[in-house]
């Protein structure tokens, strides 16, 4: 498993140490704390309810579908799923490394951005393959796009997404490059982040929520 990427002391994403979450190791000068970071190690058939995150600062763990296979988290067949944690933050720097089905049937994967509960209104940014090839911010459960940027997913079938969210503006990055942004003021307050997928399998991997800059 590759290192997580990390807020570095200039304010941007980066790779070196470890999370700054963690103790014992990483971080730097201005003590900022990664309050979630999960890179799923544990007991293949473990639930996520049932997994204990790396980093949980706030201790709630996760709530909703998931399973651990091969130390990542594999998300959802059929009917949305959904896996939430609370990081305490609305505004913040979003991360995970998200793998395509490797029978190519993932559909739609993605993150939740902020949201309260599972059966709430929620905001979060989904890729769409099956012809679409896009990357979109959504607000669900309603699934209303705020903005559609088609994309190619990476070859191989694994990219790291990135979120920034701060205020109203939210900027999504695939594997480091800008995609897209809106600017939204829904479910502003909330601070519940997660995984989120539908029809088909992924798996995720190196899941960090740490403050915004």
């Amino acid at each position: 498993m590759r290192r997580l990427r990390t807020l570095n002391s200039f304010g941007r994403i980066g790779i070196g140490g470890q999370p700054w979450g963690w103790r014992g190791g990483g971080g730097d000068a201005a003590g900022v704390v990664c309050p979630v970071v999960d890179t799923f190690t544990d007991v293949d058939g473990t639930l996520l309810l049932a997994h204990t995150p790396d980093v949980d600062i706030l201790g709630g763990g996760w709530d909703g579908g998931g399973i651990i296979t091969g130390d990542k988290a594999r998300i959802g067949v059929g009917a949305p799923s959904i896996s939430l944690i609370d990081s305490g933050m609305s505004d913040m720097v979003l991360e995970a490394t998200l793998t395509k089905d490797a029978g190519g049937v993932s559909q739609q994967i993605g993150l939740i951005i902020r949201s309260n509960a599972l059966s709430t209104a929620f905001v979060y940014v989904r890729y769409i393959f099956l012809g679409f090839n896009d990357m979109r911010i959504v607000h669900g459960p309603d699934n209303t796009d705020y903005v559609v940027q088609p994309v190619a997913w990476p070859a191989g079938g694994t990219g790291t997404i990135r979120v920034e969210a701060s205020g109203t503006l939210i900027s999504v990055y695939l594997n480091d490059v800008f995609v897209v942004s809106t600017v939204t003021a829904d479910e502003l307050a909330e601070m519940h982040q997660g995984l989120w997928g539908f029809l088909g399998n992924y798996d995720a991997d190196d899941f960090s929520v740490c403050p915004f800059p």
